[in-house]
């Protein structure tokens, strides 16, 4: 039997045994294939850490955000609104992450209040645009402390100083307040300068009643204190559009505090336009007087007598054909300060700015008066103070108004014959949703908006959008006179305050950042 290993001394077959596993070329990939798992297996650490930093990025981020839209729903421009935003950032909102070396609650690193942002999101927010105050505070920086992540792959091996990575997260957030069925109207604060502010006129009940006589910023004219002029809305309108806003009831328009782009220029017929409110339907009015859209306030009382009216009048009276009386003891509306009449307003007004010397009442009108034509003898209400309402403790008009129409008195009829009760109006029953004597407007601070160093001179619809100071009601007191300008009677009734939800105002708090 052969041998199956044939040995030769010649060496033939051992040589060729060498020759083939020389020449082989089997398991030449191996030192290759064990090089390229390391590849592999530092890539896939690599990938799991960084699956793992993101997840934990994507953790404080959310945490970031949180914080920075609990801040900014604090932010209402109030004296505490920075307090409150820093007390909500830190405690309101807690979030939590496992994934760092120091699991746990996420902590907040900084917190930087701004009044206003770059015009890029990819400008770098700088110190220019930092703030202290809280009425300019209209956006809040909320850093989050960074978080150590330890890592899987070896990075010390190559060089590192450890394995570790760190990773935080930034947000900015603000709130903007929005208004919508809106009267495209702005009134250039009449308080700026005075040293009042509208949250103090607001509350201040003998600073509430000062009558304000605002007069029509027209073409060419400048922005003065107790001027009024028209805002453009949103998608451009014209004159007789917004006109057609300033008659009706709910307006379609909205604006932005942070910013209101003006309409220069006079509008023609504005006065008939707010008449509508006062159940005066004039000829370029006529065909709205059935449409319930521009129905009437349900207290139109305004001191106007028609012929044939009341004692001796010789006939049937036709309310839509009144006038004003001369006789203020047949028919009395809600009066202008006894300063106007005696010319002596500009005495109790030298702290206002120039224009507004002579514009604004002291506040004491006469209501014995008023109440006298209107109710006779009828008791006199008695206010939240316990004083009944007289010459000697006025109430604001507004007040009046409003008494008036909760105890059933807008019928109550006057020696001339006149009530409160709309008669010309022929639509639907006219509802108190909103009060129609009640002028909508976005106050604006004209002085400071005007001067140079702030970006002036407000130059109209060719300019930036304008910050408003606030949304704030206005009470129409008596009835647009026709004449050269139109001028608004008004009390300041109230302003939007941010977070106080009502039928026209509401809070945008969002992240911008």
């Amino acid at each position: 039997m052969r041998s199956p290993f044939p040995v030769r001394t010649s060496g033939g077959v051992v040589d060729a045994a060498l020759r083939r596993f020389r020449d082989d070329e089997d398991g030449f990939v191996l030192p290759l294939a064990t090089m390229m798992l390391l590849t592999f297996i530092g890539g896939a650490l690599l990938a799991v850490d960084g699956a793992r930093l993101s997840g934990l990025q994507t953790d404080l981020q959310k945490a970031a955000d949180a914080a920075a839209l609990a801040a900014a729903a604090e932010l209402d421009r109030r004296p505490s609104a920075i307090d409150r935003a820093t007390a909500a950032a830190t405690n309101l909102v807690v979030n939590r992450q496992i994934a760092g070396l120091e699991a746990g609650p996420v902590r907040i690193g900084s917190l930087r209040f701004l009044a206003a942002l770059p015009p890029s999101d990819d400008d770098p927010i700088t110190a220019a645009h930092v703030t202290a105050d809280p009425a300019d505070a209209r956006f809040v920086e909320v850093t989050v402390a960074p978080v150590t992540l330890g890592t899987v792959f070896p990075a010390a091996l190559f060089g590192a100083q450890e394995n570790r990575a760190r990773t935080g997260a930034v947000a900015v957030a603000g709130q903007d307040q929005a208004v919508c069925d809106f009267t495209p109207v702005y009134i250039c604060n009449p308080f700026e300068g005075s040293g009042i502010s509208l949250t103090q006129a607001m509350n201040d009940p003998s600073v509430r009643r000062r009558l304000i006589q605002l007069k029509a910023q027209g073409s060419g004219a400048s922005y003065f204190p107790g001027n009024f002029g028209f805002l453009q809305p949103p998608g451009g309108r014209g004159a007789n559009e917004i006109r057609d806003m300033i008659a009706q009831t709910r307006p379609p328009a909205c604006f932005l505090r942070s910013g209101v782009e003006l309409r220069t220029g006079a509008i023609a017929s504005v006065r008939s336009a707010v008449n509508v409110r006062f159940d005066m339907y004039e000829a370029d009015q006529s065909r709205n007087k059935n449409d319930e859209r521009y129905r009437p306030a349900l207290n139109v009382r305004k001191g106007y007598v028609a012929p044939g009216g009341g004692k001796g009048g010789g006939g049937k009276a036709d309310p839509c054909n009144a006038a004003p009386t001369n006789d203020p003891t047949r028919a009395r509306g809600l009066t202008r300060d006894l300063c106007f009449d005696r010319g002596t307003c500009a005495a109790s007004s030298g702290g206002f700015s120039a224009s507004m010397q002579g514009r604004i009442g002291d506040g004491r009108w006469d209501f014995d008066g008023y109440w006298s034509v209107n109710h006779g003898s009828r008791p006199k209400p008695v206010g939240p103070g316990g004083a009944t309402w007289s010459n000697a403790a006025p109430p604001s008009r507004y007040d009046v108004h409003r008494y008036e129409i909760d105890n059933g008195l807008v019928g109550s009829r006057s020696p001339g014959g006149e009530t409160g009760t709309p008669a010309c109006y022929g639509g639907p029953a006219p509802t108190d949703s909103p009060d129609r004597r009640l002028l909508y407007g976005a106050v604006l601070d004209c002085l400071a908006l005007n001067d140079p160093a702030n970006g002036g001179p407000i130059r109209g619809g060719s300019s930036d959008p304008l910050p408003v100071a606030a949304f704030a009601r206005f009470f129409i007191t008596e009835p647009v006179a026709s004449g050269p300008e139109d001028t608004i009677w008004v009390e300041m009734v109230d302003v939007f305050e941010p977070g106080v939800r009502n039928d026209v105002s509401r809070d945008l708090v969002q992240l911008y950042r």
